[in-house]
């Protein structure tokens, strides 16, 4: 494991890690790595099962989907404080997507035991790992239907709202 070379006050800045108990934050330091990715380095493949949280000190990352004829499609572009894999950490489910470094990055990795025990007995890490998920799946939404709106026949409908989950 990488010893973290970060001030521990940028990860208790963040939403995520900021309503932890101080003997909770404290054992998150003992089981966090810092990894380096340079620029165009994979991060994460699509179909790998979930192994952790990783949080964006610098750089940028993006993530990115694969179309029916192999095209790339940029979902999103993550910048420093940003992070990825809270979904397969919280549904235990292969990635759906790769994330690749835009730039070089700088990347704390928290693996997905020592994440699920902290949101596990802390209820606001919990609802902040919440917020950013429903913050997601909200402007996906908001994608869709803008894509649906631009064409003439959409090969996909947006189930009412109801029926969301």
């Amino acid at each position: 494991m990488v010893r973290l070379s970060c001030n521990p006050h940028v990860l208790r800045s963040l939403a995520l890690f900021s309503p932890l108990s101080d003997a909770q934050f404290g054992a998150l330091l003992l089981q966090i790595e810092r990894r380096s990715y340079a620029a165009g380095a994979r991060i994460v493949n699509a179909g790998e099962g979930p192994d952790g949280l990783y949080v964006i000190l610098s750089g940028r990352a993006k993530l990115t989907f694969l179309d029916r004829a192999g095209q790339e499609l940029v979902a999103a572009v993550m910048e420093p404080n940003d992070f990825f894999g809270e979904t397969g950490v919280i549904d235990g489910n292969p990635r759906a997507s790769n994330v690749d470094a835009q730039d070089a990055c700088e990347i704390l990795f928290v693996p997905r035991s020592v994440l699920l025990e902290c949101v596990e007995h802390n209820a606001a890490a919990a609802m902040a790992m919440l917020r950013t998920v429903v913050g997601r799946l909200d402007d996906a939404y908001r994608k869709l239907a803008a894509l649906a709106q631009h064409r003439d026949e959409p090969p996909f409908a947006l189930p009412p709202l109801a029926e969301r989950h």
